[in-house]
């Protein structure tokens, strides 16, 4: 599967990109904390590699100009809405993994946000483990 993530801390990036390319998934992460690198970049990869199956986002730092200001009051809903609105297919699948508890749940019960799912990080190995779970699901639905 084709599968995006985007998140603004590296390290986060890294784990999850690396399990994910261990399970035999194309993965290319995003940093979500830089506006014009993260649009840029998934302008690329999406004339390169088309519509992702699966894009997970993280929930926080969301578009921040080069110097590190909001440039929106972006939320991870709210960029769903965004990347639909620019032609993102509605095949893709999102997750949301963040360690915000409170939009995690209210991804989970919300379905009119259009969340394939929501994962809290955790802090753990735990997070992880059920990203990887909740991923797989998706891959089963296409």
């Amino acid at each position: 599967m084709f599968i995006l993530y985007g998140d603004d801390e590296q390290l986060a990036r890294d784990t999850v990109t690396k399990a994910l390319k261990a399970r035999g998934h194309e993965v290319f992460a995003l940093d979500t904390s830089r506006a014009e690198e993260m649009t840029s970049r998934l302008s690329v990869l999406r004339q390169q590699y088309g519509t992702p199956n699966i894009f997970i986002l993280d929930g926080h730092n969301i578009l921040l100009d080069k110097d590190g200001n909001k440039l929106y009051d972006m939320t991870p809903l709210g960029l769903v809405s965004w990347l639909r609105q620019n032609g993102l297919s509605e095949q893709c699948k999102f997750i949301l993994y963040s360690n915000d508890d409170k939009l995690v749940e209210q991804a989970r019960t919300n379905r009119a946000l259009h969340f394939f799912g929501a994962v809290s990080k955790g802090g753990s190995e735990g997070g992880l483990k059920a990203l990887l779970q909740t991923v797989e699901e998706a891959v089963e639905t296409f």
